[in-house]
């Protein structure tokens, strides 16, 4: 019959995926393997780690507005102004801030001010994350506008400031900043130098992935979540079944029946006069 000329090839492909399993769960309990994928709007991931097979989807809460995702399809990294804050008091200046925040007027300040509040950001900036000229921006939005604010910490060395923002590492230059006087106060005051133009400040577009990651961990929402025994059990049915069959074959061949349905052939040992199978006898 087909579905016994099939059984065999699907066993054997059965055991293949069960020693594919196997694997994956054992670098499951010491890594953490990420593939995503999309469908429609959405962005989902399939994760392999502890022992498990879990898939993550948007987050949840309002769908993002139409207007939102029209404006961050027109958003770039340099949307973004970079503010390294400094206090001068009796001539010295000690670091005191670095903000980012973006440029007055630009996409990105039209995205921050949206009525729909952050539910309506969340999924186009999730997506935006996967663009090299607009992770950086959509990073800053989803830690200002989502999460809520981030102090970073920084070091300045020499003339340039490296800051870790939420993540995301960023140098800060000296070539292309704007030095701007602010504020008196017990005699000391503010000095700002703002990083706008290309150049003044770089993010290394590696961090790429990493930053993607680490948003998707944060707001994605787990749908299911399946242990790999459970996968293994399912993979080990079909050759288990294999052997069962074949050893019921060669009982019955003993007790002197047909293999096939176990019809009694004492008396018709040629042919099976149930299921007209032949006897290899």
């Amino acid at each position: 019959m087909m579905h016994n000329r099939l059984h065999t090839p699907l066993s054997v492909l059965s055991l293949l995926l069960c020693v594919a399993v196997a694997f994956m769960f054992t670098r499951s309990q010491r890594s953490h393997d990420r593939l995503g994928f999309f469908i429609g709007q959405g962005g989902y991931t399939m994760h392999s780690q502890q022992g498990k097979l879990v898939l993550t989807g948007p987050p949840a809460g309002a769908s993002a507005a139409p207007e939102a995702e029209k404006l961050v399809a027109q958003m770039t990294n340099d949307d973004l102004r970079w503010m390294e804050i400094l206090e001068v008091r009796n001539g010295t200046a000690s670091f005191v801030d670095v903000k980012a925040l973006p440029v007055e007027g630009s996409v990105a300040s039209t995205i921050s001010k949206l009525p729909e509040g952050p539910d309506a950001l969340k999924r186009p900036l999730l997506r935006a994350l996967d663009d090299p000229g607009k992770f950086v921006a959509a990073h800053v939005l989803l830690t200002h506008y989502v999460q809520r604010r981030w102090r970073a910490p920084a070091d300045k060395k020499q003339e340039c400031v490296r800051v870790a923002f939420n993540g995301l590492d960023v140098e800060l230059r000296p070539e292309g900043a704007q030095r701007d006087y602010r504020g008196l106060e017990n005699n000391s005051h503010w000095m700002c130098f703002e990083h706008q133009v290309a150049g003044s400040w770089w993010a290394d577009p590696a961090q790429r992935k990493r930053i993607r990651d680490q948003w998707h961990d944060r707001l994605d929402v787990r749908l299911v979540s399946i242990p790999y025994w459970l996968v293994l059990a399912v993979c080990l049915f079909p050759p288990f079944r294999w052997c069962y069959i074949g050893w019921r074959r060669v009982q019955r061949k003993k007790r002197g029946l047909c293999s096939e349905c176990g019809y009694d052939l004492r008396a018709t040992r040629d042919r099976c006069p149930e299921c007209g199978s032949l006897s290899s006898t």
